[in-house]
């Protein structure tokens, strides 16, 4: 079921603007082009989620196929998103710079921080939404912004000129504790030291770090008989083509040969018949580095091309049948 209370404070996410970048190292960002700081995320954390809009909108895949899709959203009269813009008076996704996220998999307490615009436009907006919102309703608590329906509540608040909003498990004494910066993750922490390492023109980077006894842990253990890994981080860049980077840390590097053989065993079971699906298939590439397995899948712009084509085709016999 969708979270409203969570789709609007995304949505009003989008109205912060992350001035000054931090330049402590407890203060750092978990990669460089952001100015989000860590002090907003718990030191349990063990998920980390980070998305560069300037890189989307820069993309070739975003320039040729996204972008005329992504203008009619607006237009929507019945979605939040659109009333969210009639409202404001501008779209959001054109000015939006860095999301982040991190959070715990047990306590299902994540947060989730985007800069890209000043605090005062994000404000005023609520002003004009808030008397007006029935479902869910919008309300200012001193600084803080509480988003509910009758099912559940989203707490927001401000760092700075960076907007944090709680998923509908953090009440509003955890999110004061996040904006104060109590028990927060740190530059050397092993989650960011992962997240910092995957490729820094990503479009979409994460990293996890399982720690025991959690469901995530639970979850990665039992994947597809997998051994089980220490930590994994992976990268989308879409700068040139598109390419997808995943790294997976083992304890030993018999565990790293072992999935390694497991993986590309799976692999062959599914490499399609076609000669121009598996011309694209053949692009992901395995290999070991001592404890470690990295899947490397790379595509051009001409073969995102083939690829859009291809599925035009497709759709286009469909509807013929």
């Amino acid at each position: 079921m969708r979270s409203r209370p969570l789709v609007v404070a995304l949505t009003l996410s989008c109205f912060v603007w992350s001035g000054v970048a931090c330049k402590s190292r407890d203060k750092a960002s978990a990669r460089g082009q952001s100015s989000i700081p860590l002090s907003v995320f718990a030191a349990d954390s063990e998920v980390m989620l980070g998305f560069s809009f300037p890189s989307l909108r820069e993309s070739y895949i975003y320039t040729k196929y996204l972008k005329d899709l992504i203008a009619k959203l607006p237009e929507s009269s019945d979605s939040e998103y659109g009333d969210f813009v009639a409202s404001c008076g501008f779209d959001p996704l054109e000015k939006v710079d860095t999301f982040l996220a991190a959070g715990h998999s047990g306590t299902e307490k994540f947060i989730v921080a985007i800069s890209g615009f000043s605090k005062q436009p994000a404000m005023d907006c609520l002003q004009k939404l808030a008397p007006g919102q029935q479902s869910p309703s919008i309300e200012m608590v001193g600084e803080l912004i509480h988003i509910r329906d009758e099912e559940e509540q989203v707490w927001a608040g401000w760092h700075g000129d960076i907007l944090v909003v709680g998923s509908p498990a953090v009440d509003k004494e955890y999110l004061v504790a996040r904006l104060a910066g109590t028990d927060a993750l740190k530059a050397s922490d092993e989650l960011v030291t992962l997240a910092t390492g995957s490729n820094p023109q990503a479009t979409l980077w994460m990293a996890v770090v399982p720690q025991e006894g959690t469901p995530l842990a639970m979850d990665v253990a039992e994947s597809a008989g997998f051994p089980k890994p220490k930590g994994m981080s992976g990268s989308v860049a879409l700068s040139e083509g598109f390419r997808f980077k995943m790294a997976v840390q083992f304890s030993k590097d018999e565990e790293a040969e072992r999935a390694l053989a497991m993986a590309k065993g799976g692999l062959e079971m599914v490499k399609p018949e076609d000669e121009f699906e598996r011309a694209i298939f053949d692009r992901l590439k395995l290999e070991q580095s001592g404890a470690k397995v990295v899947f490397d899948f790379k595509v051009s712009s001409q073969d995102i091309d083939g690829v859009v084509s291809k599925a035009q085709e497709l759709l286009g016999s469909l509807f013929e049948l």
